[in-house]
């Protein structure tokens, strides 16, 4: 595992980077939190047409139908 904040390799269960000392929680803060995701298409900067959307989540189903949760 790497540390999140120096990407330093450490130990996964270790409790802080063994060279910046930095914490799972104090990385939160310094960083910021986990994005949340969700399923779906999501083009937030409008790059891709109505079609290619479209293409995109019949790829998706395809592929849940394939590897359902």
């Amino acid at each position: 595992m790497d540390c999140p904040y120096c990407k330093t390799k450490m130990a996964a269960a270790a409790t802080e980077c063994p060279l910046c000392r930095v914490t799972f929680p104090r990385a939160s803060a310094l960083l910021g939190a986990v994005p949340r995701l969700t399923t779906g298409v999501s083009d937030e900067g409008g790059l891709m047409s109505l079609t290619d959307a479209n293409r995109v989540r019949g790829a998706i189903r395809a592929l849940k139908g394939k590897f359902p949760n």
